[in-house]
């Protein structure tokens, strides 16, 4: 599935667009990327989606950009974050990369630091994937706070859906939302 800040195109398309949003019902809201110095895709576009003259479909209705590389000066693409896994704890969003292969991050505080890229990995959020138990529906959803859930376990949505956690740290970029619900217990007959 696509995540927020894409690249992609309708599949009978052949110009490039910028995914803005994606709905719990997995609607993807995006924009065309602007090829000239016109009118900028800006941070206001992902929070503004639905009046940003964007075009909503299934998520299937999309594919992934395969032509020439869009003009970041014109088009804001959504950024990664990162987050140390050697030395002192620090998290930020990645800026560039220097010419000896390190990685420059804006720390949170707003210090800007270099990096080893083995000494970071991708700050995303504690992921799992499910699978609808009417049909072959399945997707990620983050592990609500404090929450211990197991692979096998059976779980109902507050919308009534009923699931089966399928895999867990699935490490999932564009994750549905926190699972808001609750775990079936069943017992041996």
């Amino acid at each position: 599935m696509h995540k927020i800040g894409d690249v992609v195109r309708l599949n009978r398309g052949w110009t490039p667009m910028i995914v803005l949003h994606i709905d719990d019902d997995g609607e993807l809201w995006a924009v065309y990327a602007q090829g000239d110095d016109y009118c900028h895709i800006t941070r206001w576009h992902y929070q503004n989606y639905r009046d940003a003259y964007s075009y909503r479909r299934h998520h299937t209705g999309f594919s992934k950009w395969d032509g020439e590389p869009i003009n970041t000066d014109w088009n804001y693409i959504m950024p990664r974050r990162y987050r140390t896994i050697k030395g002192p704890a620090a998290a930020g969003i990645y800026m560039n990369t220097t010419t000896t292969g390190d990685m420059v991050l804006e720390l949170d505080n707003g210090d800007v630091q270099v990096f080893k890229p083995h000494h970071l990995e991708e700050d995303l959020p504690d992921t799992f994937r499910v699978k609808a138990t009417a049909n072959n529906y399945s997707c990620h959803y983050e592990v609500p706070r404090g929450a211990d859930i197991k692979i096998h376990d059976t779980l109902i949505s507050d919308s009534g859906n009923v699931y089966l956690v399928m895999e867990l740290d699935t490490k999932n970029r564009n994750p549905k939302g926190v699972f808001k619900g609750r775990r079936l217990l069943t017992e041996q007959l």
